[in-house]
C-alpha cells in the first residue's frame, strides 16, 4: 500500500465563484481562472508512487479487462463480432498532450496487442485543478446508464473510473454524475429562456454508483460545441444519498456544494477526433462558433504536465464513427477530503 501526504487546506467560503460560475473565455474567465490556478496550487502534489506499484499495475489490468469486456458487450448487441485481446497549466500543456508524438489517445489501430494493453491507463496519478461544475448542473440526476434519450448524434459509451489516491485501489459505490450537451450545443433541464432545451427535458444527464473496478459507464451521445468553448463533459464524483422523486424514478439526492463531493472536472476530447464528428449530422448543422482546445481557456486549466485532459477511446467499427466511440478515463479521488472540510474538492484526473 502506498501512502502520501494530505492535501492543503483551502478555504473554500472565500472563493464561492469557483463552484458556482463557468464563464465563457474572456475578461471574467480570465479573472476567475487566476484565482482558481492559485487556489488549486496549494493543493497541487505529484503521486507518481502509483504508477510503479505492483498493486496498482494488477488493479489497472483488472479494468482494461473489465473496459475490454464492456466493449464486447456493447459491440455484441450491436451485432458486431468481439474484440480480441487489447493490446504549469497553460497552452504548451494542452499541445504537449493533443501532440499524437505524445500520446495517441485513439486506440482503434492497437485492438489485438497483449494483455488488454490498449485498454489501460498509465496512473500517474498526479494532482492538478478541480475545474468549475459551471451553470449547467442540475441537482437530482436520475440514477441511469443509458442518458441518451435516442438523441441524434454519435454514440458514444464513457466509461469513468475512480481511483483511491491513498490507496491507489479503485474505488466501488461512489456516485458518478454527467452531463452534457447534445449534438448542437444545448442543455436539458437548463429553461429556454436562457438559450437551452428547456426544463422538462432531462437527457445527457444521469448519475451511476461505480462497481467493477471503480466504473461507471454511460452510454450517451458525444457531446456538441458551442460559444465561447470547446467539446467537453462535465464529471462529478460524490458519497451521494440514492432515493425516487415522486415518479418513483431513482434519482440522487445533494448539489455540487455538498460535504459529499470529491471530484468536479471535464473530459476532453481531442481535435482530431472532434473534427472527424463536427462533419457528420446533425454536428455540421451547429451554428454557433467552434472553439479548439487551444483555444478554450478552461482546457488549458485543466492541462498540466502531469495530466492529460483528453479521453482515450476507440471506434466501435473501425473507423467507421457514425458507429460509435467507446470513450475512457481514470479520476484519482481522496475520499478523506471534502467540502465540508474546507478543502478544494480532493479528486483528480489521473495522466493518461
Amino acid at each position: 500500500m502506498v501512502s502520501f501526504k494530505a492535501m492543503a487546506c483551502l478555504v473554500l467560503a472565500a472563493f464561492p465563484a469557483l463552484t458556482l460560475a463557468h464563464p465563457k473565455n474572456g475578461p471574467e474567465a480570465a479573472k476567475l481562472l487566476g484565482l482558481h490556478r492559485r487556489t488549486a496550487a496549494a493543493g497541487t502534489q505529484a503521486l507518481i508512487q502509483c504508477k510503479d506499484t505492483i498493486e496498482a499495475r494488477s488493479y489497472n489490468q483488472a479494468a482494461a479487462d473489465g473496459r475490454v469486456g464492456t466493449l464486447n458487450a456493447i459491440r455484441q448487441a450491436a451485432g458486431l463480432g468481439p474484440v480480441s485481446k487489447l493490446g504549469s497549466r497553460n497552452l504548451n500543456d494542452l499541445k504537449f498532450w493533443e501532440n499524437k508524438n505524445t500520446v495517441n489517445h485513439d486506440k482503434t489501430g492497437k485492438i489485438g496487442g497483449p494483455s488488454n494493453a490498449w485498454a489501460k491507463t498509465e496512473p500517474q496519478c498526479a494532482f492538478v485543478p478541480e475545474d468549475v461544475v459551471g451553470p449547467y448542473y442540475y441537482p437530482g440526476e436520475l440514477v441511469r446508464s443509458d442518458i441518451s434519450e435516442g438523441l441524434a448524434g454519435v454514440p458514444m459509451w464513457l466509461d469513468v473510473q475512480l481511483i483511491d489516491v491513498n490507496t491507489c485501489k479503485p474505488i466501488n459505490g461512489m456516485t458518478v454524475d454527467v452531463w452534457a450537451s447534445n449534438a448542437v450545443g444545448k442543455y436539458s433541464h437548463i429553461p429556454v429562456s436562457v438559450g437551452q432545451a428547456g426544463i422538462k427535458s432531462r437527457w445527457q444527464r444521469g448519475a451511476l454508483r461505480t462497481r467493477n473496478h471503480g466504473r461507471a459507464v454511460f452510454k450517451m451521445i458525444f457531446p456538441g460545441h458551442y460559444d465561447g468553448r470547446a467539446t467537453h463533459a462535465h464529471i462529478m464524483a460524490r458519497d451521494a444519498i440514492h432515493a425516487k422523486d415522486r415518479a418513483g424514478k431513482p434519482v440522487v439526492i445533494g448539489e455540487e456544494k455538498d460535504a459529499n463531493v470529491h471530484h468536479i472536472g471535464q473530459a476532453y476530447f481531442d481535435d482530431a477526433l472532434r473534427q472527424q464528428v463536427e462533419r457528420t449530422s446533425p454536428y455540421n448543422s451547429n451554428k454557433q462558433s467552434l472553439l479548439s482546445n487551444d483555444e478554450d481557456a478552461f482546457a488549458r486549466d485543466q492541462a498540466g504536465k502531469q495530466y492529460d485532459p483528453f479521453v482515450n477511446y476507440v471506434f466501435m467499427n473501425g473507423k467507421n464513427i457514425t458507429s460509435g466511440i467507446y470513450a475512457w478515463i481514470s479520476i484519482g479521488i481522496n475520499p478523506k477530503a471534502s467540502k465540508g472540510q474546507n478543502q478544494y474538492p480532493s479528486g483528480r484526473p489521473w495522466k493518461q
